[in-house]
């Protein structure tokens, strides 16, 4: 059993992985919080352990205390924030092998001649942890494939494979942060959050147009964003497109061409990642 955590900009999660299949675990809006959650999720485990090991009669009791009750066989780490070492300290501590996922993670796989992903050979050092993760999860389930992988957070990001080789990407704003960008740089214009209107109204419900100035920024950013979007992939219609993100799911019943949505793609990859390295 494997313990897998994605710390994004704006949301902190973690999930299980058991026998090839993803468990969601739990979210959080701080790296500190998410400690806590994977903490008495791990005591659930231990006390489960237990108590399953007490109710056999071919086992002696096994005390509550017992320390590997509650150890996860690796924890994987992947994180777009600066986090502190007491964070990386606690975490590793749930795990009997701690990975982080990164630059400097990929640049030891390819030095050490074992076997690694082998499109970490294309990317640079510098590539985000998250989008690393992406790419080797669209790879894990659609290998030598042209991919077009975009994920909806704080950011959006595009990056498009074509079978173990990286081309290219692109980085965005994502809807909140066009939002809040808006609000905080201008003196007129009001912080709205986009998601007040997407709770009312799907995106392809939204003109382009609008008559007052919610309505305009709702035409400008979610509508835009949809042409932003809709731009990338028929620009690149010869790849399969998967998105992911937890704002890909109020876009992808707007778009003209069919996408895949996979929200538990960074965990994928992860564990993607775990099976293929030695």
């Amino acid at each position: 059993m494997d313990l897998l955590v994605d710390i994004g900009n704006s949301t902190c999660k973690f999930a299980i992985s058991k026998n090839d299949t993803i468990l969601f675990g739990g979210k959080s809006n701080s790296p500190a919080e998410l400690i806590d959650l994977i903490a008495g999720y791990a005591e659930q485990v231990a006390a489960e352990q237990v108590a399953s090991k007490q109710a056999s009669a071919e086992q002696e009791p096994v005390p509550s205390s017992s320390p590997s009750s509650s150890k996860f066989e690796n924890v994987v780490l992947c994180t777009v924030r600066n986090v502190d070492n007491d964070f990386l300290e606690k975490l590793a501590h749930f795990g009997s092998k701690f990975v982080q996922v990164n630059g400097e993670f990929m640049q030891k796989c390819i030095a050490s001649g074992k076997t690694y992903p082998k499109i970490f050979n294309t990317l640079r050092h510098d590539f985000g942890a998250d989008r690393i993760a992406a790419v080797v999860g669209a790879l894990s389930l659609y290998p030598n494939s042209k991919l077009l992988v975009i994920d909806m957070g704080t950011a959006v990001t595009y990056d498009l494979i074509d079978g173990d080789r990286y081309i290219g990407g692109a980085i965005s704003m994502g809807l909140n942060t066009r939002y809040r960008a808006l609000g905080l740089l201008t003196d007129k214009i009001p912080t709205f959050s986009p998601f007040d209107r997407l709770s009312k109204q799907n995106v392809g419900q939204i003109p382009a147009v609008g008559n007052d100035t919610s309505d305009h920024l709702a035409a400008g950013n979610i509508v835009g964003l949809k042409f932003e979007l809709q731009g990338f992939i028929d620009r690149f219609k010869e790849y399969r497109t998967i998105m992911t993100g937890g704002d890909a799911k109020f876009f992808i019943e707007a778009l003209e061409r069919p996408v895949e949505y996979i929200p538990d793609l960074t965990f994928r990859g992860l564990v993607a990642i775990l099976c293929q390295t030695d």
